[in-house]
């Protein structure tokens, strides 16, 4: 049998940071959080602005996202930034980001093996029945069934996605603070075509 891939929902691309973290993990010490619904996040809400060297690694990312997945060749800004922050318990329920393009997770501390991932949603749904009785089908086992992937929460690691990916943060069931970056983005205006009366300015 030949397989031929269909349509794809937009992948998640991750990149490795070789910058100083300590520069990162001094910034969070000195931040002011704010507790929002079942997680923390800083009350600043532009941090990438007071982090020079991830603000271009994180914008050098998502433009090569743009190059590579998008087969765009555009310029990216970055919006807002702000930090997240899940104690042992915490979590974070589903969610997408309005009003961006492009969104990225950059993993600042975390345990590994037991610290919460980010959990992506597949709201698409390719089969009408689901005849296995063990649940495993809809659980998913590959790419064609399943409706929720994990990806580990790594410090170091920044995660590039179309900002209408659904994704969420699940209990944080280690005994390390989960603490991350995330931030929106728009292509650098102007953008679209004259001719074909999609221009922004």
């Amino acid at each position: 049998m030949n397989i031929i891939d269909t349509f794809s929902l937009s992948p998640i691309v991750s990149f490795d940071y070789e910058g100083d973290m300590s520069v990162i993990l001094d910034y969070v010490k000195e931040s002011q959080l704010m507790r929002r619904k079942t997680q923390f996040k800083s009350r600043d809400h532009y941090v990438l602005n007071e982090l020079d060297e991830l603000r271009e690694f994180c914008k050098e990312c998502s433009e090569t996202y743009c190059k590579e997945v998008c087969d765009v060749d555009c310029e990216i800004d970055i919006q807002q930034s702000w930090l997240n922050v899940n104690e042992t318990g915490d979590s974070f329920g589903d969610h997408w980001h309005a009003n961006s393009y492009l969104s990225g997770v950059f993993y600042i501390e975390s345990d590994t093996k037991k610290g919460a991932p980010i959990r992506f949603h597949n709201t698409l749904r390719n089969f009408s029945y689901y005849p296995d009785p063990s649940g495993t089908m809809q659980d998913g086992r590959n790419k064609y069934t399943t409706n929720k992937m994990d990806v580990a929460s790594i410090p170091g690691k920044l995660l590039v996605f179309s900002s209408m990916l659904t994704h969420s943060v699940p209990v944080n069931q280690s005994k390390e603070t989960r603490i991350s970056l995330s931030f929106n983005t728009t292509p650098t205006r102007p953008f679209g075509s004259e001719d074909r009366l999609t221009r922004i300015t």
